[in-house]
Order: C-alpha cells, then sequence, then structure tokens
C-alpha cells in the first residue's frame, strides 16, 4: 500500500514561502518501489516532479483555500493525496508585528528562519493568537457579551512590542536543544519582557468597524474597559 502524508500549513500570506512537504510518505514492503512523486500545488497550476527531494517549495499569489494534491507512482496507478491550504492577504492577516520589528532587537534573527520559509510570519501568527487568547482569558469582551475580534483592535503601536517579544520568545523556543542552552536563556528573556508589556498595554477599540477610535479602552494592567 501507498501512505501519502502530506504536510503543510494551514494558513500562508499571500507571497510567502511555504513548503508542500510529501518527506514522510511511505510504502509498505510488500509494494513496488517509489518510481514518482509529483505535487501540484492548486488546482491551476501543473503537477511537478519532487521525486528527489519529495517536496516543493512554493509561494502562493492571491487570497484563495487552495487544494494541494501529492501524487505517488510505484509500479501501477498513482494515487493521489489531497490537502488544502488557506492563502489571506496581509490585510486579513493582520499582524500585530513583522520581523522587521524583531531585526531591531535581534540583528541575526533572520539568520534563524526554518527551511522552507523566507519570513517569520508564521510565528508572528501565533503570537498574535496568544494575546487574543489572552484577552479571551481575561474576559474582556465586546458590549454584547461576544469575544474580541482582531479586526476591531486599533492602534497596533499599543500592542507591537508585546507581540514581538512574544514572537521572539517563540522563535528562541523552537530552537532551543537542551534545558539551560543560549536559546533557552533567550525564550526566557523574552517571556518575561513579554509578561511585563502585557501588563502595561492599553487596546483601543473600534467596536462599530468603522476604522475609527471609539470610546472604548482596556486597561490590561486593571483589567477594566474603560469608556469616555
Amino acid at each position: 500500500m501507498i501512505f501519502g502524508k502530506l504536510q503543510l500549513e494551514s494558513t500562508i500570506q499571500e507571497n510567502d514561502k511555504t513548503r508542500l512537504n510529501g518527506l514522510d510518505s511511505f510504502i509498505t514492503v510488500d509494494e513496488a518501489a517509489i518510481t514518482l512523486m509529483r505535487i501540484k500545488p492548486s488546482a491551476t497550476d501543473s503537477f511537478i516532479d519532487v521525486t528527489s527531494n519529495k517536496y516543493l517549495d512554493w509561494s502562493y499569489s492571491s487570497e484563495a483555500t487552495e487544494t494541494v494534491e501529492l501524487e505517488i507512482t510505484t509500479d501501477g496507478a498513482p494515487s493521489v493525496f489531497t490537502k488544502t491550504i488557506s492563502v489571506i492577504s496581509s490585510a486579513t492577516d493582520r499582524l500585530f508585528s513583522n520581523d522587521s520589528d524583531l531585526v531591531e532587537i535581534e540583528d541575526d534573527i533572520l539568520n534563524y528562519i526554518r527551511k522552507g520559509r523566507n519570513s517569520f510570519l508564521d510565528k508572528h501568527r501565533q503570537s498574535q493568537k496568544r494575546i487574543m487568547d489572552s484577552l479571551d482569558r481575561r474576559r474582556l469582551f465586546k458590549t454584547d457579551g461576544t469575544k474580541l475580534p482582531k479586526e476591531e483592535i486599533l492602534g497596533l503601536e499599543e500592542i507591537k512590542q508585546w507581540s514581538t517579544y512574544l514572537t521572539l520568545q517563540i522563535i528562541f523556543e523552537s530552537l532551543r536543544i537542551e534545558p539551560n542552552d543560549v536559546f533557552t536563556s533567550k525564550a526566557n528573556h523574552y517571556a518575561g519582557l513579554a509578561g511585563q508589556t502585557e501588563t502595561s498595554v492599553v487596546i483601543r477599540l473600534d467596536e462599530n468597524a468603522d476604522s475609527e477610535q471609539d470610546s472604548v479602552n482596556i486597561n490590561l494592567q486593571t483589567g477594566r474597559l474603560l469608556r469616555r
């Protein structure tokens, strides 16, 4: 039997490099050897031969939900395995920090971008999720009791530093090899800075989605929602 294992990111920003990976695909011992492996990055693209390295580095140019196909051939008809990837614009992504913010603090941080990528946008996205989860845990909701969406947070400069420190923490956590190595030390350092920054942040809201600040602020130090 043929077992296709297609690994890819669930969400990717337009024009950001990503890796469509079939490296962990395998066959049972009674199956003939793999003679051809191809990947089709979207319905409008053609299959590309990846037999030698079993992955394809790719970039999508516009927002869409793309279906990626992995085709594996042994001695018979090819087997095809599919997964979807969500491609979004930078405006939709609305990340709270970017790689330039990281470089201002850690000059050589871009040297640690993992293979198959050319940015840390995936890590910034993780930071954004942690920030939104933090607001949710504090039960800082909209006036109608629903969760705060990222689209209603204005003044991203207010939380950029928090997101930057969180992203650096996440990056160095992913790099550490031993409990007390330099990456662990850096991760702990930025975790502390992220915690300090979190408690001093005041978040400004746009509750009626008109892209203008409403008279609503959230003070994370006191946990109070302030109206003027």
